[in-house]
């Protein structure tokens, strides 16, 4: 069980990754895994080369090189295999309920080519806990839903961070009730799902970020880091780019001039699409139904946002920016 209520446990099966409750049979994603010998053999991780599905490498003494298969599943109960639902130590948010879900990587629908990705719901799954990470954009709040004075509004597909600042400026940051935004660890909802750095799942060290997370093109999920606390200065508008990985958990050896993905800390903070793109307008081509369809003007703390484009999750790589005026003036 972990801290909040809802249990997670980690076995392995051969072939896949299986996080599950043994406790919860009715989320029916328990197995008998009494062979010792079978709960040993995979651990689950991925290295892409172009398009190619999950490199995958036994985690036995055995010296076999990696292997190439078609495809490889996360069954998962959705349990955050940390402390959640905190800000700044204090409990805000709500518990989340365990729910059986497998997952196929590289999903059938996102694997061969760029691709757009959900713009609510799973674009990827950490490899630690098997917790669902979704894209930035949020479903908005009607007014007074976030706050405790009855204030504040946020539009639906505006990322969740930005919603944050602009209910901090309307309701007063003492009145946001962060328990329905991200908590320490980035995430927040039910099913708990992580839109930012997975920062509770991996510990910076040096050089290149950790694997944290499989998206569902079947390529990996790198932490904040190219180098020692140096961000990538490359990553294209899917939050991606081709470079060097390490390997990962003694099991998976580094590799070369793959395209990965990296957290980050401004949008999109995990993916906005299933790359590679050229281009910011190579990225927005995939939503033709949301990018550039809809604008409003955001006023946070810091000024205001004019023309943010919502429902489209593809941004050039750097901080956003804002413009204190007469009508919102930066605090």
């Amino acid at each position: 069980m972990d801290r909040f209520g809802c249990p997670k446990f980690l076995r392995l099966r051969s072939g896949s990754l299986v996080f599950f409750t043994k406790e919860d049979p009715a989320n029916e994603c328990s197995f008998d895994l009494s062979n010792e010998e079978v709960k040993a053999v995979f651990f689950f991780a991925a290295q892409l080369s172009n398009r190619h599905p999950l490199r995958l490498k036994p985690a036995s003494k055995s010296t076999r090189s990696a292997r190439f298969l078609p495809k490889s599943v996360i069954t998962t109960n959705q349990c955050a295999n940390f402390d959640y639902g905190k800000v700044g130590g204090s409990r805000v948010g709500d518990q989340h309920d365990a729910a059986c879900i497998t997952q196929t990587f590289p999903a059938p629908a996102y694997s061969g080519g760029s691709k757009a990705a959900p713009l609510r719901g799973r674009v990827a799954m950490s490899v630690v806990g098997g917790v669902n990470v979704y894209n930035p954009l949020d479903g908005g709040f009607s007014t007074g839903q976030a706050c405790e004075n009855s204030l504040g509004d946020c539009e639906p597909g505006v990322d969740v961070q930005l919603c944050k600042l602009k209910l901090q400026k309307q309701c007063g940051t003492e009145n946001v009730r962060n328990g329905k935004l991200l908590d320490d660890c980035s995430g927040h909802g039910n099913p708990y799902h992580i839109q930012g750095d997975l920062a509770c799942e991996y510990t910076p060290g040096a050089g290149h970020s950790t694997l944290v997370a499989i998206a569902l093109d079947g390529r990996g999920v790198y932490g904040r880091y190219e180098t020692t606390n140096t961000p990538p200065s490359d990553l294209d508008a899917c939050g991606g780019h081709y470079g060097n990985v390490p390997s990962y958990a003694g099991v998976y050896s580094a590799a070369a001039n793959v395209y990965h993905y990296h957290t980050r800390t401004t949008p999109p903070y995990t993916l906005g699409c299933f790359g590679p793109v050229a281009s910011k307008a190579a990225c927005m081509a995939l939503y033709p139904n949301t990018c550039g369809k809809g604008f409003v003007t955001v006023c946070t703390r810091q000024g205001e946002m004019a023309d943010y484009d919502t429902d489209c999750p593809c941004y050039n790589q750097g901080a956003q920016t804002f413009t204190s005026t007469a009508a919102c003036p930066a605090l």
